[in-house]
């Protein structure tokens, strides 16, 4: 959908507002996964090339 939705570039305050949310919701949950990873003993490699 979004290749052909005529809003993806848009910069009105409404959808910059969800673009926020979005980045957002997305952030938290990464830190909620490496939280779960860490309390379950998972351990992740970076490989910083």
């Amino acid at each position: 959908h979004k290749r052909y939705c005529r809003f993806a570039d848009c910069t009105c305050e409404q959808c910059e507002l969800i673009e926020t949310r979005r980045k957002l919701d997305q952030h938290l949950k990464g830190s909620r996964l490496a939280k779960t990873n860490v309390s379950k003993g998972v351990i992740e490699y970076v490989d910083n090339v």
